[in-house]
C-alpha cells in the first residue's frame, strides 16, 4: 500500500465496501452521474466503465509524494486480474465495514497495508483533529 508511508490518502473521501471492492464515494457518485449523461467538459465515457480525460493532468495539484504513491499503486495493481484485484480488496477492512452505511475505516484499511504502531497512532490522531468541532 503505497500511501500508507506518509498516514492520509491522497483523496479526502470516505471508501465504501461495495460489492466489487472499496469505492471513494464521491468519485463513485460522480462517475455515476457521468454515465447516466455522459456531458462533462472535462471526462469522456466511452464505454460503461471506461473514462477518458478531456484535458491533461495538472501535476503540479499533486505533492511530490503524491506522485510517487500513485506511481507504486498503478505499477503494484496495472497488471493484476479482475479476480486478484478482488481478492486483494477484500479482505479485513472490507468485511469490517461498518454495515449501517459500508463505510471502510481508514484505522482499518491502515492496519491491512502493515501499518505499524506508530503510524497508526498518528493516523488516529489525524483523524481525530479532522473532526474536532469548534
Amino acid at each position: 500500500m503505497a500511501g500508507l508511508k506518509y498516514g492520509r490518502f491522497i483523496i479526502g473521501d470516505k471508501f465504501i465496501a461495495m460489492k466489487d471492492g472499496p469505492v471513494p464515494s464521491e468519485i463513485y457518485y460522480f462517475l455515476k452521474r457521468l454515465r447516466q449523461n455522459n456531458v462533462n467538459a472535462n471526462f469522456k465515457i466511452v464505454d460503461k466503465y471506461y473514462v477518458i480525460a478531456q484535458q491533461q493532468v495538472d501535476l503540479d495539484e499533486l505533492s511530490e509524494s503524491e506522485i510517487l504513491c500513485l506511481q507504486e499503486a498503478i505499477n503494484e495493481n496495472k497488471d493484476l486480474s479482475y479476480n486478484a484485484l478482488s481478492e486483494k480488496s477484500h479482505k479485513m477492512a472490507w468485511k469490517n465495514a461498518n454495515p449501517e452505511d459500508d463505510e471502510m475505516s481508514f484505522l482499518e484499511i491502515a492496519k491491512e497495508g502493515g501499518a505499524n504502531a506508530e503510524m497508526l497512532k498518528y493516523i488516529a490522531l489525524t483523524i481525530e483533529n479532522q473532526t474536532l468541532a469548534f
